[in-house]
C-alpha cells in the first residue's frame, strides 16, 4: 500500500516532492531560474497541498489572481530544510534546483493546436504552448485551471466548486511497480490512460480487494502496487455496467460533470472476485 492523499495534509504523501510554492503566474520562469527569496522572514513560507498553498498565498496577497504552484524537491534527508510543524522552509532564498513546475510530460503545441477549449469548443491555438505541460498546477482566483481559455475562466470556478462541495473519496488503484516509481517519481502525478470502458481516464476501486478483478494488468495484478488515493469526484455522473468507451472529459465538463461511476454490478470474471460486488 502505498498513499497518495494531500487533502489537509501535514505531509506530502507518496512523492518526491516535500512542499508546494504558489507564486504568481508571470513570475514562474524568473523563481524557476532564481529561486525563491524573501526579504522580512526568517524563512519561505510552504504547503503540504496545492490548493492550500494558492489559498495561502491568496490570503496574503488578493491582488494576485493569477497562480502556479511549484514542486519543492530534490531535498536530500540530511538537509533538514522542511520545518513540517510550521509550514515553512529554513532558508531565505530556496535554490533553484529545489524547484520545479511538476510538468511531467510535455508534449508537441502541435498536438493542441487545433484542439478546441475543453468548455466552449472555441479554437485557441496561441495557447497550445501550455495546454502541452502536462501536470502544470495552474489556479486562477483558486481555482484549477483546466482551460487556459480567457473566455472560460468562470467555467474553471464552477468546476472547482463541484470539487469542493464533496469530501474527497478514499479509492484504490492498481498498477505495476514500474509505473508506481514514476508516480512517485513525478510527484504523485497520475496520468489518465488512453481508453477503457467509460473512455481515457484513471480508474479506481472502492476497495483494495477490487482491485485485484479490475485492475487491466498482466498476470492478473500479481508483482504490482496498490495506491490508496484521497479522489475529489466532485459531480459524479452514474452510468450502468457497459458505460460509454467513446466518453471524454470533454462531454462530461460540458454536460457538468466530473467523474462517472460505472454500476458493473457482480463481478461475472472467474477468479477471486466472482460473484462479488464489482466496486
Amino acid at each position: 500500500f502505498f498513499s497518495t492523499s494531500q487533502s489537509m495534509a501535514s505531509k506530502v504523501e507518496y512523492s518526491n516532492t516535500v512542499a508546494y510554492l504558489a507564486v504568481p503566474w508571470n513570475l514562474m520562469e524568473t523563481v524557476l531560474l532564481e529561486g525563491y527569496k524573501v526579504e522580512y522572514r526568517d524563512n519561505v513560507p510552504c504547503s503540504f497541498d496545492r490548493l492550500a498553498a494558492v489559498r495561502a498565498y491568496t490570503k496574503y496577497h488578493p491582488e494576485h489572481r493569477d497562480l502556479v504552484v511549484l514542486d519543492v524537491w530534490n531535498v536530500p534527508d540530511d538537509l533538514d530544510l522542511v520545518d513540517y510543524d510550521r509550514g515553512c522552509l529554513k532558508t531565505k532564498h530556496l535554490e533553484p534546483e529545489h524547484l520545479r513546475a511538476g510538468v511531467n510530460a510535455d508534449r508537441f503545441s502541435d498536438n493542441f493546436a487545433e484542439i478546441p477549449c475543453t468548455f466552449c469548443n472555441e479554437p485557441i491555438p496561441e495557447l497550445a504552448e501550455e495546454r502541452g505541460l502536462v501536470g502544470l498546477a495552474r489556479y486562477y482566483d483558486a481555482a484549477f485551471v483546466v482551460s487556459p481559455c480567457p473566455s472560460c475562466l468562470d467555467k474553471n470556478k464552477e468546476r472547482q466548486q463541484r470539487l469542493d462541495a464533496h469530501a474527497p473519496k478514499t479509492l484504490y488503484h492498481r498498477t505495476t511497480k514500474t509505473v508506481a516509481r514514476l508516480v512517485k517519481e513525478q510527484g504523485g502525478r497520475m496520468l489518465r490512460g488512453q481508453g477503457g470502458i467509460a473512455g481515457g481516464g484513471i480508474y479506481f476501486a472502492e476497495s483494495p480487494e477490487q482491485t485485484l478483478w479490475k485492475a487491466e494488468l498482466s498476470g492478473k495484478g500479481q508483482g504490482s502496487v496498490i495506491l490508496e488515493c484521497r479522489v475529489a469526484a466532485g459531480n459524479v455522473q452514474v452510468l450502468d455496467r457497459d458505460a460509454d468507451p467513446r466518453l471524454t472529459f470533454r462531454a462530461l465538463a460540458q454536460r457538468g460533470y466530473d467523474s462517472v461511476l460505472v454500476q458493473r454490478g457482480i463481478c461475472q470474471e472467474p477468479g477471486p472476485g466472482f460473484g462479488k460486488p464489482s466496486g
